[in-house]
């Protein structure tokens, strides 16, 4: 394999990194530029049943707030991975990607080439084994997800995917996969009602960015 494919993203997944960051960047305005601004610091455990907890301050052991460079050092089979968040002939940003048990996780900061020494402004976590908050299985379904989390959920733009945020999980941006004529029925409509207890967690966003949707008056 020749260096400039090696390290890419597959095409299933650069599609849901489309559907996850453009329209997601597109929905609101970033609340930072390229410094990412401090968050507490909190104690990110891992699972002795090898079990990965995704939270919006840590991923199973690792902090978010960890820059690429510890994130290199610590997983030696972790490959830096192009992406092309809009137009293909705008050029790719830089990302690093890992595994971490049944997760495949990518790192970016949204730029042309990594800053080492900074933490990423958005982790996206596709795969099994892990957790959200409340000890929700990451493949669940959305009738799961409904009884896991009560209250308000928010509905992104679903222009390029469907998006929704739990306002009892904010933060956490999750794209779900559904079957036609559904998608289709929620795009068009835009109402929560619609998406069906069978659409299944598609994978997890992560923008550190963004200010959650649910912190605004409703």
């Amino acid at each position: 394999m020749d260096e400039g494919r090696r390290g890419r993203l597959t095409g299933a997944q650069a599609a849901l990194l489309i559907c996850l960051l453009a329209a997601t960047a597109a929905t609101f305005a970033s609340t930072a530029s390229d410094h990412t601004a401090p968050h507490q610091a909190v104690a990110c455990r891992g699972d002795s049943e090898g079990v990965v907890e995704v939270s919006v301050a840590c991923v199973g052991p690792i902090s978010l707030d960890s820059t690429l460079r510890s994130l290199r050092l610590r997983f030696p089979d972790a490959k830096e991975a192009a992406f092309y968040v809009e137009d293909p002939d705008r050029g790719a940003n830089a990302g690093l990607m890992f595994r971490l048990g049944g997760l495949e996780v990518l790192a970016t900061q949204f730029r042309r080439v990594i800053a080492w020494d900074r933490p990423a402004s958005a982790w996206m976590i596709t795969g099994s084994g892990a957790l959200l908050p409340g000890r929700v299985p990451i493949t669940s379904t959305w009738a799961d997800l409904r009884r896991a989390y009560s209250g308000r959920v928010v509905l992104h733009d679903p222009e390029l995917g469907i998006r929704v945020e739990f306002c009892a999980i904010p933060g956490l941006i999750i794209n779900l996969r559904l079957e036609e004529p559904a998608d289709s029925l929620v795009r068009a409509n835009r109402h929560v009602e619609d998406i069906p207890g069978t659409a299944t967690l598609a994978g997890v966003l992560i923008d550190r960015r963004l200010r959650s949707p649910c912190s605004k008056a409703h």
